[in-house]
């Protein structure tokens, strides 16, 4: 992978809002995926300038980082226990994209299962939290988790 990571066009970001679902709820800045999707080729352009002001400065707002929670009722459950709710984090549709489009970059540029941790799960395409529940089930402690699903995969 070459540093700085180089921008991202136009084009790429037209990509990325063509996939947001637009029935997600938005985050506290109330901008929904329907807006998103329908914004002019001007504001796609700035947005694109954001992005990659993002990119060149290292600099990731510090907004865009706060979540609103939002507690959501637990079906078949008494609305009066709190253990009936479970809490969601909205954050802002315009960071998700980025976030997406930032993601996707660095999966075609680098190998991330040799940067990451054999027990990290997440973000990996092809490795999810089931793989870590059926290695803890399956495999002896002597192993080390994560270590199965990398090796099939290289």
């Amino acid at each position: 992978m070459s540093l700085p990571i180089k921008p991202f066009s136009s084009k790429e970001v037209v990509e990325a809002l063509a996939h947001i679902n637009v029935h997600k709820a938005p985050g506290y800045d109330l901008i929904s995926g329907r807006v998103l999707k329908e914004i002019p080729k001007k504001a796609v352009t700035l947005l694109t300038i954001l992005y990659n002001s993002i990119l060149r400065l290292s600099y990731y707002s510090l907004l865009w980082k706060f979540a609103q929670i939002t507690m959501v009722p637990k079906p078949c459950k008494p609305v009066d226990d709190a253990s009936s709710y479970r809490p969601i984090s909205l954050l802002p549709i315009p960071s998700k994209v980025f976030e997406k489009l930032l993601l996707k970059r660095l999966r075609s540029d680098i190998d991330l299962s040799t940067l990451l941790p054999d027990y990290q799960f997440g973000i990996l395409f092809y490795i999810h939290c089931i793989n870590l529940a059926l290695e803890l089930v399956t495999l002896p402690s002597t192993k080390r988790i994560g270590s199965s699903m990398r090796s099939q995969k290289a």
